[in-house]
């Protein structure tokens, strides 16, 4: 048979056409709570994927990115783990060196002010505004739609809280450009290896490994 293949998405819920007026399951999370995020030196620990050079935000490659580049996202997640696992675990069973790892930083922030959140954790409040946890986890395509969707909701939510793919147990957080750079303020950072036992045991469990030499 020739001809596309079918999106692996499109036996999995759309946001219903009749989203904006149904009400959005929120959480929300307060001033002072610390975040974490692990990212290129080169982004900043505060970059919510804006392309200076060409003016717009960047084609989406990430998770809940705008499929239209009309807004951005700034990528977190409650713990280290979380944040190893939305960043470096995205990519399971594939060789990093611990040079390349050493470029890479994880920073922790602080939340400015309280922000509210769609939780795409799952449950009965998820499935009444049509959706369900695997938005979260399931195909990037799907989750994109969902967060253009989710943007537009009359009630403005600050961004999305959702399961890790790579790691159940962990919880990330995207925020939406809007709430802007004040809403979270940088207050430590460091490379990935300073830490061995926690990086030997992350690298373990998403089976990053060492090149052969």
């Amino acid at each position: 048979m020739t001809g596309s293949q079918p999106d692996e998405a499109d036996s999995l819920p759309e946001p219903p056409p009749d989203l904006a007026e149904r009400t959005l399951p929120m959480v929300e999370r307060t001033p002072g709570e610390r975040l974490l995020r692990i990212h290129r030196a080169t982004d900043g620990a505060i970059w919510f994927g804006w392309d200076a050079a060409n003016a717009t935000f960047r084609s989406a490659i990430n998770r809940f990115d705008s499929p239209s580049q009309s807004f951005g996202m700034l990528y977190l997640a409650l713990t280290r783990d979380g944040a190893f696992a939305e960043s470096v675990g995205r990519k399971p069973r594939s060789f990093r060196s611990d040079k390349e790892l050493a470029e890479l930083r994880l920073s922790t922030v602080v939340l400015a002010r309280a922000v509210r959140l769609v939780d795409l954790h799952g449950g009965a409040a998820v499935g009444a505004m049509g959706a369900t946890g695997v938005v979260g986890v399931g195909p990037q395509s799907l989750a994109r739609r969902w967060a253009q969707a989710l943007h537009g909701h009359p009630s403005q939510p600050d961004g999305i809280e959702y399961r890790c793919r790579h790691n159940s147990d962990e919880l990330a957080i995207a925020l939406f450009n809007r709430v802007g750079n004040d809403a979270v303020v940088p207050v430590d950072a460091g490379d990935l290896v300073r830490d061995r036992p926690w990086l030997l045991a992350m690298r373990s469990r998403h089976q990053i490994w060492s090149p052969p030499n």
